[in-house]
């Protein structure tokens, strides 16, 4: 992964994933919780990686735009001008564009390394992480190559876009709901890496558990979910933080 090799030295960051703002399930007022903690933020935070799934969908036609999150999009960029704000791909919001950018917000196509403390950190969103995940890699490449984002840019009306994919969501939602039942090899996963590209830590969201383990000095941290449990990682040079935001 490109991210392994490409660090950039930070003193202190906050990740979080998975609010999935325009889905009609979770806490209501997540987009106005967020926003609040965003808002929060200590001054110490120079890094905020926003870790996927921050949308329940976003797509960018030409002279189009979805409505979702425009509360937090306006605090995000009031955010970027004091710190380094990033946002990975998730599986639901792949096709992050112009309008993001736009707000001093760097997109992500993997992940990202931050150097915390002098100890090297991995952040992603955790999408076909893990070898038994073949299904979500194989959708993964189908979304994010030039025939469909052709297809979606061509084929239909933004309304009717919307509308399949937002279906889509809470269908996905239906038919697996809770935690994936290999959420086990997350865990294994991330502690393989870790050793092999000599990792203080692995954090991720995407399966909506929050969890934290240690193993020899370093740190798996399962984010969990912005929905229901509110919760985000911190990590300075002294370790990690899965925090629950009340």
């Amino acid at each position: 992964m490109q991210a392994y090799s490409d660090r950039l030295d930070s003193r202190e960051a906050v990740f979080l994933s998975d609010s999935h703002i325009g889905a009609a399930w979770g806490d209501p007022d997540r987009e106005a919780s967020l926003c609040r903690m965003l808002a929060g933020l200590s001054e110490d935070v120079q890094d905020v990686v926003l870790g996927g799934d921050i949308f329940e969908f976003w797509f960018e036609w030409r002279h189009v735009q979805p409505r979702l999150g425009r509360i937090l999009l306006n605090e995000l960029e009031r955010l970027a001008v004091r710190r380094r704000l990033w946002m990975i791909r998730g599986n639901h919001d792949f096709a992050l564009g112009e309008t993001i950018r736009e707000r001093g917000i760097q997109i992500l196509d993997d992940g990202l390394c931050l150097e915390i403390g002098g100890r090297p950190w991995l952040f992603l969103h955790g999408d076909g992480m893990v070898p038994s995940d073949r299904l979500d890699r194989q959708i993964r490449k189908l979304l994010r190559s030039r025939l469909a984002q052709w297809a979606y840019q061509n084929l239909l009306h933004p309304d009717w876009a919307m509308v399949v994919a937002l279906g889509t969501g809470r269908a996905s939602r239906a038919v697996n709901p809770g935690p994936s039942a290999n959420i086990d090899e997350y865990e294994a996963t991330a502690f393989a890496w870790m050793e092999a590209a000599e990792l203080a830590g692995v954090v991720h969201g995407h399966t909506h558990r929050p969890l934290q383990r240690e193993r020899q000095g370093r740190v798996y941290v399962n984010n969990g979910d912005w929905c229901r449990t509110c919760s985000r990682v911190r990590i300075d040079a002294h370790g990690a933080y899965l925090e629950l935001i009340t």
